[in-house]
């Protein structure tokens, strides 16, 4: 079971070394450590509305216009 509020481990979250790489690559990072998650990790407009549910299983990739993560990704 995740830790809410994250330890800052590559399992848990949140990913800040993301911020600036690509989309995709950033999903692998998350997808390869964080297993649990695997299938719940979505590229995701920055500007994009999404719902304000918390679900430790999935993690958001927030990316601009270039695919580039935009914030630093976290479980929610």
């Amino acid at each position: 079971m995740p830790l809410i509020g994250g330890s800052e481990s590559k399992r848990e979250g949140p990913w800040p070394e993301c911020v600036g790489l690509a989309g995709e690559e950033c999903q692998r990072i998350i997808e390869a450590h964080a297993v649990d998650v695997r299938g719940n990790v979505f590229l995701v407009d920055q500007d994009m509305m999404v719902t304000m549910d918390f679900q430790t299983d999935r993690v958001r990739i927030f990316v601009d216009a270039d695919g580039n993560v935009a914030k630093t990704p976290s479980r929610g």
